[in-house]
């Protein structure tokens, strides 16, 4: 076995060397930062605070970048314009707008009506949700970004691992959070029993005035066809439809972007 005086110390490590191992330079990791004043806590405790609080909430580190403040206009068209006649940037602007305001002025028991995004792949609509998402976690609200397909395989998984009551757990979670959003409605195999998962889920938040928040890449006469009368009939009551149109696959240019750098 080799002896320890056989080792050698490198006293002269500098200070960048010391400190790369820890994610926080500023606070070595402690959460604390000493001044001359005192102790104060570093600002990546909040950070590490609202990373949890968004994983909770179901929105992933990629989803918890989209704010409004980075959200992009530029990438819809002012040479294009929709049925109305306003421009794509204008429509988009617009919809930008609504949803910011919405973030800012929501609050629990009285905001009551939510918000449907159209449009096809790539629009904005998932960028959209997760900014009004990451705005309420920062009011201090806890909102829940619901990915349908993956909620509705998430019970499928539950049947094998402790039944109804699991199941319920699941349930409970987005049919009683403050705000949900249901992001992908329509990208999921459909039949009777996932039409009457949603519809008990849409048709409790109605009931008891719980607003959400639903993209989806087709239009309403497309969901009345797959989904049913019933649940075309309470997302109706409950929401405001807008629809976000692009001449381009805004996540096709962002990577092609990225992969010319």
């Amino acid at each position: 076995m080799e002896k320890f005086d056989n080792i050698k110390f490198d006293m002269n490590i500098n200070k960048t060397q010391q400190t790369s191992a820890y994610k926080c330079s500023k606070c070595n990791d402690t959460g604390w930062i000493y001044t001359e004043n005192g102790v104060m806590p570093c600002s990546c405790r909040a950070e590490e605070l609202n990373r949890r609080k968004a994983a909770i909430c179901g929105l992933t580190p990629m989803l918890t970048k989209k704010t409004f403040a980075s959200f992009d206009l530029t990438h819809y068209e002012e040479f294009l314009r929709n049925e109305k006649g306003d421009t794509y940037r204008k429509q988009a602007k617009k919809i930008f707008d609504i949803c910011k305001l919405y973030a800012e002025d929501f609050a629990p028991q009285k905001t009551f009506r939510g918000l449907v995004l159209q449009g096809e792949v790539g629009r904005g609509k998932t960028f959209l949700a997760a900014a009004v998402c990451n705005r309420l976690i920062e009011r201090g609200y806890e909102p829940y970004f619901m990915v349908v397909p993956e909620f509705l395989d998430e019970i499928r998984a539950s049947y094998n691992n402790g039944g109804e009551f699991s199941e319920a757990k699941i349930m409970d979670k987005a049919m009683n959070a403050a705000f949900l959003v249901l992001d992908d409605l329509g990208s999921h195999n459909f039949s009777q029993w996932t039409i009457g998962k949603l519809f008990t889920l849409l048709n409790y938040r109605v009931n008891h005035g719980l607003p959400f928040m639903i993209t989806t890449n087709l239009s309403i006469g497309e969901l009345q066809q797959l989904l049913g009368d019933r649940i075309i009939s309470r997302i109706a009551e409950a929401c405001d439809f807008y629809c976000l149109q692009s001449g381009n696959d805004i996540r096709m240019i962002m990577n092609m972007k990225y992969m010319g750098e």
